[in-house]
Protein backbone atom coordinates (compact mmCIF):
# COMPACT_ATOMS: atom_id res chain seq x y z
CA UNK A 1 0.00 0.00 0.00
CA UNK A 2 0.93 3.63 -0.66
CA UNK A 3 1.91 5.67 2.16
CA UNK A 4 -1.32 9.09 1.50
CA UNK A 5 0.68 12.25 0.62
CA UNK A 6 0.80 15.10 3.76
CA UNK A 7 -2.15 16.94 3.23
CA UNK A 8 0.04 20.06 3.31
CA UNK A 9 1.42 18.83 -0.30
CA UNK A 10 -1.79 18.31 -1.67
CA UNK A 11 -3.48 21.64 -1.04
CA UNK A 12 -0.13 23.21 -2.44
CA UNK A 13 -0.03 21.17 -5.05
CA UNK A 14 -3.76 22.05 -5.89
CA UNK A 15 -2.76 25.73 -5.51
CA UNK A 16 -0.16 25.35 -8.31
CA UNK A 17 -2.00 23.64 -10.50
CA UNK A 18 -4.66 26.22 -10.27
CA UNK A 19 -2.44 29.13 -10.65
CA UNK A 20 -0.88 27.24 -13.57
CA UNK A 21 -4.83 27.08 -15.11
CA UNK A 22 -5.09 30.91 -14.55
CA UNK A 23 -1.84 31.77 -15.99
CA UNK A 24 -2.29 29.82 -18.86
CA UNK A 25 -6.14 30.88 -19.79
CA UNK A 26 -4.74 34.92 -19.08
CA UNK A 27 -2.01 34.28 -21.99
CA UNK A 28 -4.62 32.49 -24.46
CA UNK A 29 -6.62 35.05 -23.95
CA UNK A 30 -3.83 37.85 -24.45
CA UNK A 31 -2.23 36.53 -27.37
CA UNK A 32 -6.33 35.76 -29.87
CA UNK A 33 -6.19 38.25 -32.12
CA UNK A 34 -9.60 40.37 -31.03
CA UNK A 35 -10.83 42.80 -33.77
CA UNK A 36 -12.23 45.14 -30.82
CA UNK A 37 -8.86 45.35 -29.15
CA UNK A 38 -7.49 46.39 -33.01
CA UNK A 39 -6.94 49.92 -33.33
CA UNK A 40 -7.37 51.96 -36.84
CA UNK A 41 -7.04 55.22 -38.16
CA UNK A 42 -9.84 57.63 -38.34
CA UNK A 43 -11.14 57.42 -41.88
CA UNK A 44 -12.23 61.02 -41.09
CA UNK A 45 -9.36 63.60 -41.69
CA UNK A 46 -9.46 65.95 -38.56
CA UNK A 47 -11.72 68.46 -39.36
CA UNK A 48 -14.72 65.94 -39.77
CA UNK A 49 -13.65 64.61 -36.62
CA UNK A 50 -14.50 67.82 -34.82
CA UNK A 51 -17.53 68.31 -36.36
CA UNK A 52 -18.77 64.43 -35.17
CA UNK A 53 -17.65 66.09 -31.66
CA UNK A 54 -19.20 68.99 -32.03
CA UNK A 55 -22.74 67.03 -32.73
CA UNK A 56 -22.10 65.60 -29.45
CA UNK A 57 -21.18 68.21 -27.24
CA UNK A 58 -21.34 71.48 -29.13
CA UNK A 59 -19.58 74.75 -28.15
CA UNK A 60 -20.73 76.01 -24.63
CA UNK A 61 -21.11 72.24 -22.85
CA UNK A 62 -19.97 72.39 -19.70
CA UNK A 63 -16.62 70.40 -19.30
CA UNK A 64 -18.26 67.61 -17.70
CA UNK A 65 -21.23 67.30 -19.61
CA UNK A 66 -19.41 67.18 -22.65
CA UNK A 67 -16.82 64.29 -21.05
CA UNK A 68 -19.98 62.45 -20.23
CA UNK A 69 -21.67 62.59 -23.58
CA UNK A 70 -18.23 61.59 -25.54
CA UNK A 71 -17.93 58.77 -23.30
CA UNK A 72 -21.49 57.41 -24.08
CA UNK A 73 -21.13 58.09 -27.38
CA UNK A 74 -18.10 55.64 -27.25
CA UNK A 75 -15.36 58.57 -27.20
CA UNK A 76 -12.04 58.03 -24.94
CA UNK A 77 -10.49 61.05 -23.36
CA UNK A 78 -7.14 62.05 -21.83
CA UNK A 79 -6.96 64.83 -19.77
CA UNK A 80 -4.28 67.59 -20.92
CA UNK A 81 -1.95 69.31 -18.47
CA UNK A 82 -4.70 71.71 -16.90
CA UNK A 83 -8.70 71.48 -16.78
CA UNK A 84 -8.48 73.41 -20.01
CA UNK A 85 -7.86 70.86 -22.52
CA UNK A 86 -8.83 67.05 -23.11
CA UNK A 87 -7.83 64.74 -25.62
CA UNK A 88 -10.12 63.25 -28.01
CA UNK A 89 -7.76 59.55 -28.52
CA UNK A 90 -10.01 56.95 -29.19
CA UNK A 91 -13.66 56.44 -30.55
CA UNK A 92 -15.15 53.17 -30.23
CA UNK A 93 -17.58 53.46 -33.69
CA UNK A 94 -19.43 50.64 -33.85
CA UNK A 95 -18.97 46.81 -32.62
CA UNK A 96 -15.78 46.40 -33.76
CA UNK A 97 -14.44 49.51 -34.76
CA UNK A 98 -11.99 51.88 -32.89
CA UNK A 99 -10.58 54.75 -35.06
CA UNK A 100 -7.05 56.75 -33.42
CA UNK A 101 -8.67 60.28 -33.14
CA UNK A 102 -6.80 63.90 -33.48
CA UNK A 103 -9.21 66.54 -31.60
CA UNK A 104 -8.44 68.62 -28.64
CA UNK A 105 -11.93 70.19 -26.61
CA UNK A 106 -10.53 73.31 -25.09
CA UNK A 107 -12.37 74.75 -22.11
CA UNK A 108 -12.34 78.53 -21.29
CA UNK A 109 -12.07 79.85 -17.29
CA UNK A 110 -15.91 78.55 -16.24
CA UNK A 111 -14.88 75.57 -17.62
CA UNK A 112 -17.30 75.33 -20.73
CA UNK A 113 -16.17 74.30 -24.28
CA UNK A 114 -15.22 77.27 -26.37
CA UNK A 115 -12.99 75.76 -29.62
CA UNK A 116 -11.94 72.13 -30.56
CA UNK A 117 -9.07 71.89 -32.90
CA UNK A 118 -6.09 69.16 -33.80
CA UNK A 119 -4.37 67.12 -31.20
CA UNK A 120 -1.03 66.90 -33.06
CA UNK A 121 0.74 69.20 -34.07
CA UNK A 122 2.00 69.26 -37.86
CA UNK A 123 5.61 69.95 -38.00
CA UNK A 124 8.17 70.00 -40.61
CA UNK A 125 11.37 71.86 -41.77
CA UNK A 126 10.42 73.83 -44.63
CA UNK A 127 12.69 74.33 -47.44
CA UNK A 128 13.77 77.95 -48.75
CA UNK A 129 13.00 78.26 -52.26
CA UNK A 130 16.97 79.11 -52.85
CA UNK A 131 18.47 75.84 -52.17
CA UNK A 132 21.87 77.33 -51.78
CA UNK A 133 21.15 79.22 -48.51
CA UNK A 134 22.61 77.35 -45.44
CA UNK A 135 21.69 76.99 -41.91
CA UNK A 136 20.87 79.87 -40.20
CA UNK A 137 20.23 81.22 -43.77
CA UNK A 138 23.64 82.83 -44.77
CA UNK A 139 25.59 81.75 -48.02
CA UNK A 140 29.20 79.80 -47.46
CA UNK A 141 30.74 82.97 -48.52
CA UNK A 142 28.97 85.08 -45.96
CA UNK A 143 30.20 83.36 -42.70
CA UNK A 144 32.77 85.32 -40.81
CA UNK A 145 34.80 85.40 -44.11
CA UNK A 146 35.75 81.88 -44.45
CA UNK A 147 35.01 79.94 -47.26
CA UNK A 148 33.46 76.64 -46.36
CA UNK A 149 34.89 73.51 -46.19
CA UNK A 150 35.32 71.27 -49.13
CA UNK A 151 33.08 68.86 -49.95
CA UNK A 152 36.07 66.05 -49.86
CA UNK A 153 37.38 67.56 -46.76
CA UNK A 154 36.42 65.17 -43.69
CA UNK A 155 34.16 66.82 -41.44
CA UNK A 156 34.37 66.21 -37.41
CA UNK A 157 31.22 66.55 -35.00
CA UNK A 158 31.50 69.37 -32.56
CA UNK A 159 35.15 70.23 -33.74
CA UNK A 160 36.04 73.94 -33.37
CA UNK A 161 36.53 74.80 -37.36
CA UNK A 162 39.53 77.01 -36.87
CA UNK A 163 41.09 74.27 -34.91
CA UNK A 164 41.34 71.56 -37.88
CA UNK A 165 44.26 69.98 -39.19
CA UNK A 166 45.14 70.79 -42.33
Amino acid sequence: MRPRARPQFESLLRVQVAAACLFASACASLSTSNSENTLALCPLNSEDQQVEVLKIAPLGTPREEAHRKLAKAGFELSPGVSKSVSYCTVWNHGRDERWAMDVALLFDESGNLYQTRRAQSETAYDTPPDTSVTFRGRQPSSTSGRSAPADDEPRTPFANPRTRNP
